[in-house]
């Protein structure tokens, strides 16, 4: 993975430099679609990075304490942003029992719910409607059971669809920007976390 990442971070550093050079605009737009497209690229490397760890068993968690106050600066720096940029109405609702402060892997908490939002965020239209909600309640020993529901009112998944929407390369027909889509990855390894932490994951 080093041998990968290394010359497409290279690429994307030195693009990110020469931009802030004095140079003309033609070439400041290819700049702009180079760095586009390495990103890209870097996130496509990074998901079958993931998913060759989850299939061969090589994820492990770390968990430590997420209090529900840094989760929220999360989805605020990151997801809300998202949001605005397509004019989205964007409803977040955590809800912690009182004294309590859930242990997560932070990386992997913030991977399945940024898979699932910014899949939200992709297939709802301009001044869409996205609602995310987090409820735990408290079990034996000190455990906590989460239940996270996202829910958008964007363009809706086939029924046929649904029934593979977790398999690794799979993508629904659709006349969309293709660019934005990636290759089927998201999904499959947020499932793939979401068991790896004794969690299920389903659709409607």
């Amino acid at each position: 993975s080093h041998d990968m990442r290394t010359p497409l971070n290279g690429i994307i550093g030195m693009t990110y430099l020469v931009e802030q050079a004095d140079i003309p605009a033609e070439v400041r737009q290819n700049l702009e679609k180079i760095d586009t497209s390495s990103r890209f690229l870097l996130n496509l490397l990074n998901d079958l990075l993931d998913m060759t760890k989850a299939e061969s068993g090589k994820i492990t968690l770390h968990t430590e304490p997420y209090p529900k106050e840094e989760f929220c600066a999360y989805v605020d720096a990151v997801i809300r942003p998202l949001c605005e940029s397509k004019n989205q109405q964007l409803t977040a609702e955590v809800i912690i029992p009182d004294g309590c402060v859930p242990k997560f892997d932070k990386l992997r908490i913030n991977h399945i719910v940024f898979n699932l939002l910014s899949n939200a965020v992709k297939y709802t239209p301009e001044g869409g409607r996205i609602q995310y909600r987090a409820e735990a309640e408290l079990l034996e020993n000190g455990r906590l059971g989460m239940h996270i529901r996202v829910e958008d009112n964007g363009i809706g998944i086939s029924e046929d669809f649904q029934r593979v929407l977790f398999d690794p390369f799979t993508q629904e027909n659709r006349n969309d920007n293709s660019a934005q889509r990636g290759v089927g990855l998201g999904l499959a390894i947020t499932k793939q976390l979401v068991e790896l932490m004794n969690g299920t994951i389903t659709v409607e």
